[in-house]
């Protein structure tokens, strides 16, 4: 599919042939930076509607920057309270399921970094 988009969108490809890689490695870095950062985005959302359910809410909005492979991505990594569980075990009242579960955190970088 991109090889046809490549050949088709681009008339005089065989005098780029000695550039074409690295415009390549550009748009498959582009194409990885915006998958990663569709995904985790889902996975935040998921995360945070999951934690809705046991009857946590969102008490602040907050962003984290983190590194992947292919630069870096912003993650919405909301602080969540519940205040029925602070009334029988203070201190357990909060949680940041993006940090705690998918192991996000602000300057957090990949396994692959």
């Amino acid at each position: 599919m991109l090889f046809n988009a490549i050949r088709e969108g681009e008339p005089s490809l065989a005098n780029k042939v000695q550039i074409l890689d690295g415009e390549i490695f550009k748009l498959l870095r582009l194409i990885g930076l915006q998958l990663m950062s569709m995904i985790l985005s889902y996975l935040s959302h998921q995360m945070t509607t999951d934690e809705k359910k046991k009857g946590y809410q969102v008490h602040r909005h907050h962003r984290v920057k983190s590194f992947v492979l292919f630069g870096p991505i912003e993650v919405e990594s909301p602080y969540m309270w519940n205040r029925d569980r602070s009334q029988g075990d203070p201190g357990n009242e909060g949680t940041r399921p993006v940090k705690n579960q998918l192991g996000i955190t602000d300057g957090g970088r990949s396994p692959a970094l």
